[in-house]
């Protein structure tokens, strides 16, 4: 083990090298700011084992890229020597200021600044560690951004754990910034500490309880008396967590000296904060009153937010009404993701609807360049667009974990996806997992698909660590045989929500080249085979020829398919005039479409919810739906149910709704009522609840 980490420590050898900054020393220019611009006060303290090393810390805070007003060393008044003077004579020269007090530890780093300089951003630096160059500017910069928290390089993160904070063991450690601010954020001295002026009570002067209380631990009760404030903790952007002794011994862990670490991490850091919160219980309620569950929320499935096509179907649509319940949702602090090919779609829409959020960044060079690629693939041809979407999909299937994105999970309590499959970095990371399941119909249909096809990206990494929701009862139950190893307690269903918008007023029939003087079936639907269109638009045609019928149409809405435009025009031959294909509807006009429509009709082979039936009913459409898979589920008796293979149920069902208006009436009245039954608030209510009840 010490091996290891001498090896480590090479690559530090040069910053660190004690002759070489002997004799840099020797040349010290100013290290502080003489202009006293910033207001910025560096405040230090050492003892006497230490003060001939401090010299390689103050060395390093005289070279930073941002200078200081000014540097102050805090030591006992026994140290009030010509001895001192002499052994720090050229920093003296240079700026910096020694000045004596009582000695009360590592509280003396901080507490005589707050006195002296009530009114200075006062920054705290160790006396054993060797600061960056940009260490300090990083702070100041961090603090620009934010001047009512605390700034730090370094911190853990506090975990809550059935109403009680956990054992330090169990915290966060050294987590990296998520670029926001928080209680729960444990400040650790050692990487430097900017505390903006007047920020705390008088009571972080209360000697007595601090050396009582947290005796060992000044770190606890800086942070206690920075939450009793209701001051927040920032962690620097692109903070350094990671920084070395000046000492290589100290840095092995190998010294004497390092007793008080050794006691904090065995225990004395629980039993000091235990001392704390209850000689100020008013530190954990607004701890636990600011705990807000920390979700990485998976938006990749709304990278065509901004494509009018028909990408935006019922899975965009889903991921978008789920996430406005989320944020509208104060028990949970949202941090957004995206799969690296549509990061820079969805950091669009980041940017310019969901401004304020985090969109979570960890990408490596061959992911930024495959999302750049992709994101100007509309001036490509589709072959080259999908012959890369292929060859990035192999590169996921090949490479390691991202391990930058490995260790940033770290900083959150759960992720969850609308949609797209758990990546392989989540699925190691201990990090809560959540998915909800549309369906599983690639393996239901027994289709042999391409090794690294999207589908399989979705289930690639099913495990019994996931938590699952499912769309149905019946997708659910698809889901456990397909995916046996998988305990039925790990999957839960959530019906999805249905919103109805007001009408517009919009001419749709000239819009959308509907003849005005007939009346209209509706479908609106993607087109795969399992929509069984042919199926509709056939029965449609034989119903309107032998009944002789002139006064209707057949609305054929969403994206259109080219092998399905070639199979449509061979199938109405002469009746083309029966059948208007609309294409894509804005979302805008869909609630004209479906109030003016005569019946809405669908027909589908597989389901696993369902949504454009419930927003027919919603608009007092009525409609003809499928017997099969989870539509009788969700449509229960307010729909006419017909078998999708059988032309003769499809054609009573059209004869029904064409000639019978008190069937109509009464399935329009039965529709609403299911209508009203589902909701986007009760699906993610059901989402939430998992979430926040396995909240660690």
């Amino acid at each position: 083990m010490v091996i290891s980490k001498i090896l480590n420590y090479q690559k530090h050898i040069k910053t660190i090298f004690r002759p070489l900054i002997d004799l840099k020393i020797n040349n010290l220019k100013s290290g502080v700011n003489n202009g006293a611009t910033n207001n910025i006060v560096i405040s230090l303290t050492t003892y006497g084992r230490r003060l001939k090393d401090v010299k390689y810390t103050l060395f390093s805070l005289f070279n930073q890229t941002l200078k200081p007003d000014r540097i102050v060393l805090w030591l006992d008044n026994e140290l009030n020597s010509d001895k001192t003077q002499k052994l720090l004579h050229t920093f003296i020269q240079n700026g910096l200021e020694i000045k004596f007090t009582k000695d009360i530890g590592p509280y003396t780093k901080l507490i005589p600044s707050l006195r002296a300089f009530p009114a200075a951003i006062i920054v705290t630096a160790d006396d054993d560690i060797y600061y960056p160059k940009n260490w300090l500017e990083k702070l100041y910069n961090s603090y620009l951004e934010d001047k009512s928290a605390i700034h730090c390089h370094r911190a853990h993160r506090i975990k809550i754990k059935n109403g009680e904070v956990a054992p330090y063991k169990e915290w966060g450690k050294q987590i990296e910034s998520a670029g926001n601010s928080s209680f729960d954020y444990f400040l650790t001295g050692v990487g430097g500490v900017l505390y903006p002026p007047e920020i705390f009570t008088d009571e972080i002067f209360n000697e007595e309880k601090f050396l009582s209380i947290t005796p060992k631990a000044d770190d606890i009760w800086f942070w206690g008396m920075a939450v009793l404030s209701g001051i927040k903790i920032r962690i620097v952007p692109d903070n350094i967590p990671f920084l070395k002794s000046t000492n290589i011994l100290r840095q092995l862990n190998l010294l004497k000296d390092k007793t008080l670490y050794n006691y904090n991490q065995n225990g004395g850091n629980d039993l000091q904060l235990k001392h704390l919160l209850q000689h100020y219980p008013q530190i954990k309620e607004q701890l636990l009153k600011e705990n807000k569950l920390k979700l990485i929320f998976d938006i990749t499935a709304l990278h065509p937010y901004k494509e009018p096509s028909g990408h935006r179907a019922g899975v965009f649509n889903t991921a978008r009404n789920i996430l406005t319940e989320f944020i509208n949702d104060e028990r949970f602090e949202l941090t957004f993701y995206s799969d690296y090919k549509y990061y820079y779609f969805i950091k669009e829409i980041v940017s310019e609807f969901l401004k304020g959020k985090v969109l979570l960044d960890k990408r490596r060079w061959y992911e930024k360049a495959a999302g750049k690629l992709l994101y100007i693939s509309n001036s490509m041809s589709k072959k080259l667009k999908y012959f890369l979407l292929y060859l990035f999909r192999c590169f996921d299937f090949v490479l390691p974990c991202n391990n930058a994105l490995y260790k940033e999970l770290n900083n959150y309590d759960a992720y969850f996806s609308p949609f797209d499959g758990v990546k392989k970095e989540f699925v190691h990371n201990p990090i809560k997992k959540y998915q909800l399941i549309h369906d599983v119909i690639p393996f239901i249909e027994g289709k042999k698909l391409p090794p690294y096809h999207w589908t399989k990206a979705i289930f690639a990494n099913i495990n019994e660590n996931i938590f699952y929701f499912t769309n149905s009862e019946y997708t659910k139950q698809d889901f456990l045989k397909v995916f046996s190893q998988i305990p039925q307690n790990n999957v839960k269903t959530a019906y999805l929500g249905v919103t109805k918008q007001s009408v517009n007023k919009v001419d749709i029939y000239t819009k959308y080249n509907i003849p005005k003087n007939k009346k209209y079936f509706l479908s609106l639907c993607s087109l795969g085979k399992r929509k069984n269109l042919e199926f509709a638009v056939e029965n449609f045609i034989a119903f309107v020829e032998q009944y002789h019928i002139e006064d209707l149409v057949f609305v054929l809405s969403g994206g259109i398919w080219n092998n399905f435009k070639q199979t449509l025009d061979k199938l109405i031959k002469n009746s083309s005039e029966k059948i208007i294909i609309t294409g894509y509807i804005e979302d805008t006009d869909l609630p004209s479409l479906y109030s003016n429509a005569l019946a809405f009709i669908y027909p589908s082979l597989y389901e696993g919810f369902g949504l454009p039936p419930l927003e027919a009913m919603g608009y007092n459409c009525p409609v003809i739906a499928s017997n099969r898979t989870s539509l009788p589920e969700i449509c229960a008796d307010a729909a006419l149910l017909i078998n999708p293979e059988n032309d003769v149920e499809l054609q009573d069902a059209y004869k029904t709704l064409y000639y019978n208006t008190g069937v109509r009436n009464i399935m329009i009245e039965k529709g609403y009522r299911r209508f009203k039954e589902f909701s986007w608030g009760k699906c993610a209510n059901i989402i939430k609840d998992i979430i926040l009840a396995n909240k660690v």
